[in-house]
């Protein structure tokens, strides 16, 4: 009999658990819930872009829920020193992509998103995406009112951060952020070790790397190039495709003197698959 009321006793436990988690299961509307059933994938964009409609399936108090509950979780605090809230700086892009980063901005001026309350890991995180979301004036605004905290990475971010409709770099834009970027004191020469490596990235690498030539000329312009004999010559090896004109172009600049720190991979790489880019620069491998 004891047996058989222990048996029972954990029936009934097991019965009352599967009944709590059934009723707590529902989860409660989030912004990326919500956003993935009416809007199928909004992705933060990298751009400067037009706010998409509603579409059908998304009522309009669908969406008024939603923008509350982006708000209530902008006030969200990391509670590590160190750590990025990610949270935070994802809820902040979808309200200045359905809303317009103007408006984002004049949230953070009254005080309504509350940059202060974050720590310095996401303020410089939401910095480094700040560069590439706004527009030149939009981001001398976030300069004048002491929203922009640079990190190691955040000149190089502007490099690649606006494109057109058709989803081509906006160079003549690029060109526009960097100009407000040197404006207020930073040093568009700036560069960081990737991922901990030995490899260098400025502007100017980015630029070359996703062969951008206005923007290259511009750093040129500006001073803000590496010396002729400083150039790396290696990104050439993971193009699939390659813009000879910017190789020449590089060339006529003076940087045929880094060929010779071109590295055996590299060399071999572009006699492989990019046999006229290799034509261009054999010359001066010698």
């Amino acid at each position: 009999m004891k047996k058989n009321g222990y048996v029972i006793a954990v029936l009934t436990a097991a019965i009352g658990i599967s009944g709590w988690f059934y009723i707590n299961s529902k989860p409660e509307q989030s912004v990326i819930a919500d956003t993935e059933a009416n809007q199928a994938t909004v992705s933060i964009p990298e751009g400067n872009t037009a706010n998409p409609a509603p579409t059908s399936k998304q009522k309009p108090d669908e969406i008024v829920k939603t923008d509350k509950v982006i708000e209530n979780q902008i006030s969200q605090v990391s509670d590590e020193p160190n750590e990025i809230n990610r949270a935070f700086i994802k809820e902040v892009g979808i309200l200045g992509y359905k809303q317009g980063w103007d408006l984002l901005l004049d949230k953070i001026k009254s005080g309504e998103i509350d940059l202060n309350s974050q720590n310095q890991a996401t303020k410089e995180e939401l910095s480094r995406h700040f560069v590439a979301w706004l527009t030149a004036d939009e981001l001398a605004e976030a300069f004048n009112f002491g929203f922009v905290t640079p990190s190691k990475s955040f000149v190089s971010s502007a490099v690649l951060g606006k494109k057109d409709k058709d989803g081509n770099y906006d160079e003549a834009s690029i060109i526009e952020s960097l100009k407000v970027i040197q404006n207020n004191g930073l040093d568009l020469k700036q560069s960081f070790n990737y991922k901990g490596s030995d490899v260098q990235i400025s502007p100017f690498s980015k630029a070359t790397a996703h062969q951008l030539p206005e923007v290259i000329d511009y750093l040129v312009s500006v001073n803000a190039a590496p010396e002729a004999s400083k150039f790396n010559w290696d990104y050439l090896r993971f193009k699939k495709s390659i813009n000879n004109e910017l190789v020449s172009h590089l060339l006529e600049l003076g940087y045929y003197q880094s060929l010779s720190n071109m590295s055996p991979e590299t060399i071999n790489a572009l006699k492989d698959k990019h046999l006229s880019t290799y034509k261009l620069i054999e010359p001066h491998l010698i």
